[in-house]
């Protein structure tokens, strides 16, 4: 008990308190746990056991930490408001939006494939999707190299290899705010 070992060197306490003191700590720390694992319990109650846990905020609650993504990454829910959203038909809309505006030529995209996420620029979205193993694709931004590569310096500290990042807390508030634009408008390139 580390903890308590700390809190004795830096108060007085006669026996009894200091006793009583180690009890409140012990049964504090199992209510702790206790509370930690029923959460842990009702969240499986709603996601399958395989499910991935994603760093991003949920667009229905905001909260962090509560968006579950299934094995195949078909669905992604949350389990504090009940957001639901089929990402086959995400990634579709997304597909179709940059061909419907054909805003420029190209888009840089972030593709997440476990605890890495690809910056890259393509002139075709769905072609370059099904072209590349990933989980999902939390955000794309219209633009072209130039942009990519201003992305590629914005988090170069973050950068695991090439085009290859890990998810930083930079990374992750960047594509949160990329996401919080329900339509994703033209990059000055």
């Amino acid at each position: 008990m580390p903890a308590a070992d700390a809190f004795a060197s830096s108060v007085s306490l006669c026996t009894w308190h200091w006793q009583k003191a180690i009890r409140d700590f012990n049964v504090a720390t199992e209510t702790l746990r206790a509370f930690e694992f029923e959460r842990e319990e009702k969240v499986r109650e709603v996601v399958p056991a395989d499910a991935e846990r994603l760093r991003w905020s949920c667009p229905g609650c905001g909260d962090r930490d509560t968006l579950w993504v299934d094995s195949l990454g078909e669905t992604t829910r949350c389990v504090s408001c009940s957001f639901e959203r089929d990402e086959r038909e995400y990634r579709r809309r997304l597909t179709q939006s940059h061909l419907f505006h054909g805003f420029g030529k190209s888009v840089v995209y972030y593709l997440r494939f476990g605890p890495y996420l690809k910056i890259g620029y393509t002139g075709n979205l769905g072609v370059r999707l099904s072209n590349l193993v990933h989980d999902e694709v939390p955000a794309i931004e219209f633009g072209a190299r130039k942009l990519e590569k201003k992305r590629h310096g914005q988090f170069r500290s973050a950068r695991h290899t090439r085009e290859w990042f890990r998810l930083t807390p930079g990374l992750v508030d960047h594509i949160e705010d990329l996401r919080a634009s329900e339509a994703p408008e033209r990059a000055a390139a």
